[in-house]
């Protein structure tokens, strides 16, 4: 959980404080990127085995929302949450791109 957060918190720190702060920000969030991809990965192997039993579960029998015992509207719900304020952050956030879209001259020296 600390390297999704690390990950967040150094790429929202890239993004509001400008291709200026690439020296000091841009290798924390590239480290916690990967470290983050390697608690994933193992997180998800971890899981495998078991999806197949969940998604029987999930889908054998009609769904029945009244008497959902599962947790499957929960996670339907989630999941809609997740994904909606996702897309809206992402819209908020598009003016601070700017900056970054015309910060290829910082690194090439003509």
């Amino acid at each position: 959980m600390a390297s999704t957060v690390v990950v967040f918190a150094s790429g929202v720190a890239l993004l509001f404080a400008g291709p200026q702060s690439r020296q000091a920000l841009l290798p924390v969030h590239k480290i916690s990127f990967f470290v983050w991809v390697g608690f994933a990965a193992i997180h998800v192997l971890a899981h495998l085995p078991a999806i197949p039993q969940a998604l029987r579960a999930d889908y054998e029998h009609p769904p029945q929302w009244s008497s959902d015992v599962t947790g499957r509207f929960g996670r339907y719900l989630a999941l809609a949450g997740a994904l909606t304020a996702g897309a809206v952050l992402a819209i908020i956030v598009i003016p601070e791109f700017g900056p970054w879209l015309h910060s290829h001259n910082l690194l090439h020296h003509h």
